[in-house]
């Protein structure tokens, strides 16, 4: 039977009249859907107080993409440089699969108290 096909890619919406199959879910008699798998959702790690590396790597794994927020928050603790400090959407959500998290990480700054909230990420990492 054809029916039109609708793909999503970014906000444009594809129609084809591509032959489609109809494929069922299988559902256990009890109701029970904890096991079935959605392949177009994952659940966000959650990779707050990581090392950057460490938190892209997380994310990269769930299937999910990571960029950096463009400033870092400034802190006047050496051992938090490059730590994560937020993310956006937060651990534990769902998210599309190949969508981005964004992460926001400390960055050392002696000049911190001063209210300079201008960080600079270390794209590496540390």
């Amino acid at each position: 039977m054809k029916k039109p096909l609708y793909i999503l890619i970014g906000s444009v919406l594809l129609v084809s009249g591509i032959t489609t199959k109809t494929v069922a879910a299988a559902t256990p008699a009890d109701g029970d859907t904890k096991g079935v798998v959605n392949s177009l959702n994952v659940t966000v790690p959650n990779v707050l107080g990581m090392l950057g590396g460490k938190g892209r790597t997380a994310i990269e794994n769930a299937g999910l993409k990571w960029a950096y927020a463009p400033q870092g928050i400034p802190v006047s603790d050496p051992n938090k440089n490059a730590v994560i400090a937020r993310q956006t959407p937060a651990g534990g959500s769902s998210a599309v699969r190949g969508s981005t998290v964004t992460l926001t990480l400390y960055i050392f700054s002696q000049g911190c108290s001063d209210g300079d909230t201008k960080g600079t990420v270390n794209p590496l990492g540390r």
